[in-house]
Formats: structure tokens, C-alpha cells, sequence
């Protein structure tokens, strides 16, 4: 009846060197370091970093589908092309230009994406970034909630 879900936890690694072409599919990592690392065309997706450093590294075509960010440190990333549908921010130190650049096509990805994000940076006290993110959050509950409302052809 229940079975092993096959994750992966890798603890206490670093990454010094660029990474391409790479997945790492389903995994924990634990206090995982990168400075200034590139990332391109690496599958990340439904992976959660936890207490991860992450500081001025490039994310290039990344797919970080279903993602999970806990109390995790992402200043100076920079996310070009990247996957976010379904990932998660939870007490992660993470630049509010991801709110324009990383956002979900589908306005109700988009919603759920500008939620997890608002409700992080409350828990760290960045109101600026909160505001940015709620009135993305605020645009695509609107849009969506006016598409239900389009009679059916």
C-alpha cells in the first residue's frame, strides 16, 4: 500500500563548478552550497532545498517544477527561462525580480506561484517585495476567476 517515494537526501554538498544538462529529479538536499555557479538546462524539478546556500548563481532553462525552497538563501540569483508551476517558498531569501521573470504562464499557476512568494517574504519581513507580489497575485486571481466566468462555447 505505501511505498517508497525514491527521494534522494544529499546533505552537506556543494556545487563549484557550472552545471549543465543535468537532472537531479525528486531529491533533498540539506545544506547545499553554490556561489556564482551557473545552471543551465538542469532538471530540478520536484526537489526541496532546505537551509540551502545559494548566493549569485545563474539558472538558465531550468525546470523547477514542484520545488520546494525552505529557509534557503537565493540572493543574486538570477532565473532566466526557468519552470517555477507548483514550487513553494517557505523563510527564503530570494530577489522580487523572480516575480517578474519566473512566473507561471497559467493564471492560476501564476496565483499560486505570487501566493507562496507574498507569504515569504511577509515571514521575512519584506514588505516591498510582499506588494509586488500581491498585486500579481491580485492581477491573476482576476483573470482567472474572469475566464470561469466566460460562458462555455
Amino acid at each position: 500500500m505505501i511505498k517508497d517515494s525514491g527521494r534522494e537526501k544529499l546533505s552537506d554538498k556543494k556545487f563549484d563548478s557550472p552545471v549543465s544538462q543535468e537532472k537531479f529529479i525528486n531529491k533533498l538536499f540539506e545544506r547545499l552550497v553554490a556561489l556564482k555557479v551557473e545552471f543551465k538546462n538542469v532538471d530540478f524539478s520536484y526537489c526541496i532545498f532546505d537551509a540551502a546556500y545559494l548566493r549569485n548563481c545563474t539558472f538558465k532553462d531550468c525546470n523547477l517544477t514542484g520545488c520546494r525552497f525552505i529557509n534557503s538563501n537565493l540572493s543574486g540569483c538570477n532565473f532566466n527561462g526557468c519552470k517555477f508551476d507548483y514550487a513553494s517558498f517557505d523563510k527564503t531569501q530570494v530577489d522580487n525580480d523572480i516575480l517578474d521573470v519566473g512566473c507561471p504562464g497559467p493564471e492560476n499557476l501564476r496565483l499560486k506561484f505570487a501566493r507562496s512568494l507574498r507569504l515569504n517574504y511577509q515571514q521575512i519581513g519584506d514588505a516591498k517585495s510582499a506588494n509586488k507580489a500581491i498585486g500579481i497575485e491580485l492581477q491573476a486571481t482576476e483573470d482567472h476567476l474572469y475566464k470561469a466566468s466566460l460562458p462555455l462555447s
